[in-house]
């Protein structure tokens, strides 16, 4: 009788330290979840802000390809100002002397007529 008492405390200790192993088991699953649940929280946060951050660097190239292509036209400005500016001071240079040449052609022929005069 004695030993069929000691098998049965020792079966049912054997069956609560079961049970207890199931709840600490399930309360470890549990746990685990959570912790997988926050996780995957923060991954879908982080796939958000890579998605956020790439769309802004599109926008910032498109930008920087804006202001290139601007950057390109100025400089495009500038170089025909420029040759602009240099014909203007060739045409100028030589409207300059030919007016000196009539200026001296014509003080010439005032001379002339002045020392005829005399």
């Amino acid at each position: 009788l004695k030993v069929q008492e000691e098998a049965e405390l020792k079966a049912r200790c054997e069956e609560e330290a079961r049970i207890k192993s199931e709840k600490s088991s399930s309360s470890e699953i549990t746990s685990i979840k959570r912790i997988l649940e926050v996780r995957d929280t923060e991954l879908k946060a982080s796939k958000h802000e890579i998605v956020s951050l790439k769309e802004s660097i599109q926008s910032k190239e498109a930008d920087l390809a804006n202001l290139q292509s601007s950057l390109d036209k100025q400089e495009s400005n500038i170089k025909e100002l420029q040759e602009l500016k240099s014909e203007s001071e060739s045409e100028n240079a030589k409207f300059s002397a030919d007016l000196k040449a009539k200026l001296k052609s014509e003080e010439g022929k005032h001379m002339r007529a002045t020392d005829e005069a005399t």
